[in-house]
This record gives structure tokens, C-alpha cells and sequence, in this order.
């Protein structure tokens, strides 16, 4: 991982703000969204009004903040090769945006800035806990994964039952030969079929003791305790969501009689986004709208996307 070093290119008469650390992740595909085999850089930000430069021990990168922050821009000089960044702001502290070089190579970028007084949560919930007003939609959070520290941008859902929960997996209708692994599920409306990479899975859910499901209306969903997924027989919480199903209880484990408790059926079409509670020997702990109530006896639903969370 290359090392970097943001410092201002004001003079001396200014004083530098407290630092930050900055997350620059690239690929080589120009397409709109991140490639899964991105490269990262990290970096200490030192910032004062609009102007910086960005110096590693072979580049050095000088741009500005434009527009009240909410655009990006740099350039980057590695010996005969220059790369230029333009990105616009996602939200406070992240921006995306797409580079290209003289070497006409281009690729798309994002960078996120991270505070080093430990604001970020491990997950939404976190964030929830300790910015009770947070809203749905993207927030950074930090992760340990493969024994790496790192920092993650997440999908919240800040509204169901109370919010906190991250977003880990979308499903839709015949979606299971097209199901796409991605490291960064970010936008649950776009991204449809997507489940995060198995070793952000795991860090994830060290940190969880929820599974919810909902259907994208937040007037429809349903939560599993992990404690009572721990119990399933036939199949408990999957260690990689590339999987199906996510969860199965069933005395004969066939999908057969109608006395299964399951999220998602290995059969494709609807059965892909499908939650059936028949097995009330394995009901979840909250559940509203099209997945019933707490006083419900079983179900079956089967919608055209779901959305997966935990928290």
C-alpha cells in the first residue's frame, strides 16, 4: 500500500487544521462504478482553504476543492506519466469521480477522507448510536478485514425498526446465475443482484447480531437473531452470501410440506428472493407489513428484489 502525504500549497503565515487520513481507491475501467480489484492508497490530509498538494516518494499530485467542496480536482506526475481526477461530492467526505492520463489510460476513482479521532463506527449502527439524526444512504465506516485496518463505505438503513443496519446483499427475481460479487454494495437501487465480498461478509458480521429483510419499502420487512440462525439445521447464517440459501430450518431439510423456515431457495426464479416461514419452531424476532406480524403464523413472500442488512 503506497503512503501519502497531503500538504497545503499556502504559505507559512497560515496555520494547518487538525490532520485527517485520506483513502484513495482507482481502477483501470472506466465505467462508472469501482471494479473489485481497485488498488488503494493511504494518506495524511493536512488542509487549509482550497489548495493542496498530494507527494509520495515517486508522485506528486496538486489540485483544489472547488465549488464549496463539492468538487475534486487533481493531477498527479509520475515521471513522463501525468493522471488527471475530477470528482464531485457523494456526500461529506467522499467523492467519486474518473481520472485519465497522457498515456491515454482512464479508470474511476474515489476518495474518501477519514477522521483520526475515531468518528467512523464499525458498522451503521454504530454510526446511528453515535449521530442519532443520521440518515439512510451512504457513511464510511472502519473495518478490520483479513487482519487489515480499513475503511469501508456502506449502504445505511437508518428507518427500519429503529435503524443501523448495513446493507450486505441484493437479490432479484431469476437473479441466481447473474449474482455479482462486489466489494462495495453502496446503492441498492442500482446495484440489485449484488452480494459484498466473502472477507468484508466476515468482518461485518463479527460486529452483528441481526439479519433483516425487506422488499425496498420499509413498511415490509423481517428480522432474524442470529442466536436463533445458529440453531438452523439444515443451513445456518452463510460464511459467503455468493451462497444459497442464506438460512434453512426444516426437520427433513427437502423443501418439502411445508414445515421449512428459509431466505432464499437454491430453485431459481421467484424462489431467489423468497422468505418462507413455515417451520413456527423458527420465527423471527420482529417482522411487519408483507412478512407478517410477530403474531403471525407462516408465510411465504417472494418479491421481485429484496434487500438484505444486519445489524
Amino acid at each position: 500500500m503506497k503512503k501519502y502525504y497531503l500538504i497545503l500549497a499556502m504559505t507559512s503565515t497560515f496555520s494547518y487544521a487538525t490532520p485527517q487520513y485520506i483513502d484513495l481507491k482507482e481502477d483501470t475501467s472506466l465505467n462508472g462504478q469501482l471494479d473489485p480489484s481497485y488498488t488503494l492508497s493511504s494518506s495524511e490530509l493536512l488542509r487549509m482553504q482550497g489548495d493542496f498538494i498530494l507527494k509520495s516518494d515517486s508522485e506528486v499530485s496538486k489540485g483544489q476543492y472547488q465549488h464549496n467542496d463539492n468538487v475534486i480536482e487533481f493531477t498527479s506526475t509520475n515521471g513522463n506519466t501525468k493522471k488527471h481526477y475530477l470528482g464531485k461530492r457523494v456526500i461529506d467526505g467522499l467523492y467519486k469521480g474518473t481520472w485519465y492520463s497522457n498515456a491515454l489510460e482512464s479508470g474511476d476513482f474515489e476518495l474518501a477522507l477519514q477522521s483520526n479521532t475515531g468518528l467512523h463506527g464499525q458498522s451503521c449502527d454504530d454510526v446511528k448510536i453515535k449521530d442519532p439524526s443520521s440518515q439512510s444512504g451512504i457513511h464510511a465506516i472502519e473495518l478490520t478485514v483479513d487482519g487489515n485496518p480499513t475503511t469501508a463505505n456502506v449502504y445505511c438503513n437508518m428507518d427500519i425498526d429503529q435503524g443501523g443496519w448495513t446493507l450486505v446483499n441484493t437479490r432479484e427475481k431469476n437473479g441466481r446465475e447473474s449474482h455479482a460479487r462486489t466489494q462495495e454494495l453502496t446503492d441498492p437501487n442500482v446495484q440489485k443482484n449484488h452480494y459484498i465480498d466473502a472477507a468484508t461478509w466476515q468482518a461485518l458480521k463479527t460486529n452483528a447480531t441481526q439479519i433483516m429483510v425487506t422488499d425496498g419499502n420499509n413498511d415490509n420487512y423481517v428480522v432474524f437473531d442470529f442466536t436463533q440462525l445458529d440453531t438452523a439445521n439444515c443451513q445456518v447464517l452463510v460464511d459467503d452470501l455468493v451462497n444459497t440459501p442464506v438460512f434453512h430450518a426444516e426437520p427433513g431439510c427437502t423443501y418439502k410440506g411445508s414445515d421449512y423456515t428459509y431466505l432464499s431457495n437454491p430453485s431459481n426464479g421467484i424462489y431467489f428472493t423468497t422468505v418462507s416461514i413455515y417451520n413456527l419452531d423458527f420465527k423471527p424476532s420482529n417482522r411487519n407489513g408483507n412478512y407478517g406480524t410477530l403474531s403471525s403464523g407462516k408465510m411465504y413472500y417472494a418479491p421481485l428484489n429484496i434487500q438484505i442488512y444486519i445489524r
